[in-house]
């Protein structure tokens, strides 16, 4: 039987320049952002925790209201901009908002 990732991955579907972005910007918040950050998520964390805080912001209906676009992968600053990107975008947005909030972030390799 084939290894995991050769039965369920395949990069060649994707170009070279899929994700061209250098590593440092893909986390960078914009200025729209930090705005955002300050005028609705800090409330959130302040009532209910970073976390929840957190959560509560992205899955709200008044929230970011992200789409799921899978053929597109954003930067954090893009995605919120945009409003949309696949499931790597969201985590990249997903983290820049964790690291405003001063929430350790984390990523695993396996």
């Amino acid at each position: 039987m084939a290894p995991l990732s050769a039965r369920y991955l395949n990069d060649e579907r994707f170009g070279n320049d899929a994700f061209a972005t250098p590593g440092e910007t893909i986390f960078q918040a914009s200025t729209e952002m930090r705005v955002f950050v300050a005028a609705k998520l800090r409330r959130q964390a302040v009532l209910f925790g970073p976390i929840t805080g957190l959560t509560r912001v992205l899955n709200d209906e008044s929230g970011l209201r992200l789409r799921y676009l899978p053929e597109v992968t954003r930067t954090a600053a893009e995605a919120f901009a945009h409003g949309d990107g696949d499931c790597l975008s969201f985590v990249l947005i997903t983290a820049a908002f964790a690291d405003m909030l001063g929430l350790r972030v984390e990523f695993s390799v396996s």
